[in-house]
Parts: structure tokens; sequence; C-alpha cells
């Protein structure tokens, strides 16, 4: 792998990062001229623990996923994939959707509401050419849903 420049990491992760962790970022770790699929399918494959950011802007796109590939529902199928297989944990960090807060005039994010959506997703198989999973679109997020995550607020943010 690539050497990664840890204060990069410690800025980007809050100065939260211990020096004995060992940090999978695709915009440090992809290396040039790979495929990134492949860069990043390694990256999840040699974690430990795979922290996924789920906003509703992010997951929106995923209910075309049936008809144009989508490449965060493919990173989800493949983390999901390697959960069940026992090899990784899952941490989904879910981000609600940013809005403007009339009395600080600024934007905030609120609580994620994406739950409540998971009707919206086609009930048939991610088109994606190294789509792993033999589950529908639905069944990945209802799975994803599943596993206990944190969910983020504009003062925790």
């Amino acid at each position: 792998g690539k050497v990664i420049d840890k204060s990069k990491i410690k800025n980007e992760t809050g100065g939260r990062y211990d020096e004995s962790t060992s940090v999978f970022l695709d915009k440090m770790c992809l290396n040039p001229g790979e495929e990134w699929v492949i860069g990043f399918k390694r990256g999840l494959e040699n974690s430990s623990i795979v922290i996924l950011l789920i906003s509703e802007k992010g997951i929106e796109s995923i209910k075309d996923a049936d008809q144009k590939p989508d490449n965060v529902l493919l990173e989800y199928e493949i983390a999901l994939e390697l959960y069940f297989q026992g090899k990784c944990h899952i941490l989904p960090v879910f981000v609600g959707q940013e809005v403007d807060d009339p009395i600080s005039n600024t934007k905030i994010y609120k609580r994620f509401n994406g739950f409540s959506t998971l009707n919206s997703y086609p009930d048939v198989h991610h088109c994606h050419q190294m789509s792993p999973s033999k589950l529908s679109i639905r069944q990945v997020m209802d799975r994803l849903f599943k596993i206990q995550g944190i969910c983020l607020q504009s003062e925790e943010i």
C-alpha cells in the first residue's frame, strides 16, 4: 500500500487517530493508474472496521441502480458481503439533509430520515457488472439500515 501522511489523517479525523491504526482513505490510498474499483475493493477487504458515511443526498441515486450502476451501492454491497462473512465490522454513520437555519443564518444538518424511504428502493438487483450481491437493492439497504449506527446532527459535526 501507499504511505499515508499521518498528519493528514489526523486532520481528516479531527485528531482522533492512533499511530497504531492503519487507515484506508480512498482519496489518499488509491494508486494512480489502477482501476479505482479494484483499489477500493482491496481497501475494504483489508479493513477490520468499515465506516460508511450515509447521507440522504448520497443514497438518493441508489433508487435508480437497477438502470444505472451506482458506485456508492457497490461499496455498500462489498462491505456487507465482507460483514456477513465475518471479515469486518461495519459502523454506519448517518447524516441528514443540509438545511438553512433561520436562527443562526447558517447551514445545519437535520437528523437522518432515510430509514423511512426503504420501500422507494427497487426490489430488483443492482445492474453494476461488479456487484457481488445476490440481494435486491431494497434488501441491501434494509440490511444496512439494520446495523446499529450513529446518527449525526449539526451539533455533533
